[in-house]
C-alpha cells in the first residue's frame, strides 16, 4: 500500500528534481556533510567541556583551541544550511517554473501552418472540469480580478 501510493510521487519529484543535475548535487552534498557537522557538533562540545576542566587557569591553550574547533564547527553547519534551504528554494522554483511551462506547452500547442487556430481543445476543458466549482466560483474567476472598481464608494 505505502509503495503503491508514494512511489509515483517520488519517481515524479525524482524525474522533476533531476532536470537540474548541478543544484540537485549541490543540495544532495549540503545536505550529507551539513548531517556530518550535526553529528560532530557534540563530540566537539564534549572535547570543549574535558579541555575546560582539565586544564588550570594559566594553561588555556587546549580550551582555547576545543572552543575554536567548536566554533569553526558550528560556523561550518550554520552556513552548510543556508546554503541547503537557498539550493533547496532555487530548486523548487526552477521546479514550479518548468511544470508550469510543460502544462501551457500541453495545452496550447500551435497549430500547423495553414490551419485556423482553435481553443485549447478538450484536454484543458476536462483539466478545469476538474478541478470542481470552486475553480468557477466569482473569487477565482480571472475577470473578477480584472473588473475595475466602482468610483461609488459606500
Amino acid at each position: 500500500m505505502f509503495l503503491s501510493v508514494y512511489l509515483p510521487v517520488c519517481r515524479f519529484a525524482a524525474s522533476t528534481w533531476l532536470r537540474f543535475p548541478r543544484l540537485f548535487a549541490l543540495l544532495l552534498t549540503a545536505r550529507i556533510v551539513s548531517s556530518f557537522l550535526d553529528v560532530t557538533v557534540p563530540i566537539a562540545s564534549g572535547r570543549l567541556v574535558d579541555a575546560v576542566a582539565v586544564t588550570g587557569p594559566r594553561e588555556l591553550g587546549s580550551a582555547f583551541a576545543a572552543l575554536a574547533l567548536f566554533l569553526g564547527i558550528v560556523l561550518a553547519f550554520w552556513s552548510l544550511r543556508n546554503i541547503l534551504w537557498l539550493c533547496l528554494n532555487r530548486l523548487t522554483a526552477n521546479s514550479m517554473v518548468l511544470l508550469i511551462r510543460d502544462a501551457f506547452a500541453r495545452c496550447s500547442v500551435s497549430p500547423p501552418i495553414g490551419m485556423p487556430m482553435r481553443s485549447p481543445g478538450r484536454r484543458c476543458a476536462r483539466s478545469r472540469a476538474a478541478f470542481g466549482p470552486s475553480i468557477r466560483s466569482p473569487t477565482y474567476s480571472p475577470s473578477a480580478f480584472c473588473r475595475p472598481f466602482s468610483s461609488s464608494s459606500a
